[in-house]
């Protein structure tokens, strides 16, 4: 295992935190490919996609070593996933949603195929939201306000920290939740 670390960290990562070692796969660069997949299958357990398998088990196994835990990672539902053959431009939200309702009956059935899949096919925002509140830790704030600022996040909820000095421009939406509105209730 630690020649496998060491040769991942050494050829494939890129070290972003020297001081706590902290590693990032940058997927857009020469080192890894990505691949559409033309079929998946459900772990059982987890309840998640996987591309393959290992001898018809969830490779997301885990747990201890036994008849019984092997057996509930067994692998019994298998999923294809068709190319999209259109432009999304091409047709229209109806068209889309017969050729996802046609393809896709058994990934909606297993609960592995929602609305935020629906929207990527029609081309529709999707909301990337986080919770900004005085239970949380400084330096989950920070980060927050951080992605929020940069567009990473694009619905920022934030509770009565925001009369705090929470610094961030470019409000375009607002939403009350209750009481009187006020420029530190906006989102």
């Amino acid at each position: 295992m630690t020649d496998a670390w060491n040769f991942i960290t050494s050829n494939i990562l890129e070290m972003v935190d020297v001081e706590n070692k902290g590693f990032m796969l940058n997927l857009f660069g020469q080192k890894v490919r990505l691949q559409i997949i033309d079929k998946g299958y459900l772990c059982p357990v987890d309840k998640v996609v996987v591309d393959v398998t290992f001898r018809g088990y969830s490779p997301r196994i885990n747990g201890y070593i036994g008849k019984t835990n092997f057996d509930r990672f067994k692998v019994s539902n298998e999923f294809s996933y068709p190319f999209f053959p259109y432009k999304s431009a091409e047709l229209s939200e109806d068209k889309i949603e017969e050729w996802l309702l046609q393809h896709f009956e058994n990934q909606r059935k297993a609960g592995v195929f929602s609305n935020m899949h629906e929207r990527v096919y029609n081309q529709k925002p999707i909301f990337i939201a986080a919770e900004h509140s005085a239970q949380q830790s400084r330096e989950d704030l920070d980060k927050y306000e951080k992605e929020f600022n940069e567009g990473h996040l694009n619905v920022l909820s934030c509770s009565t920290t925001m009369e705090m000095g929470v610094d961030i421009g470019g409000i375009n939406e607002q939403d009350e939740q209750e009481g009187e509105m006020s420029q530190k209730h906006w989102l």
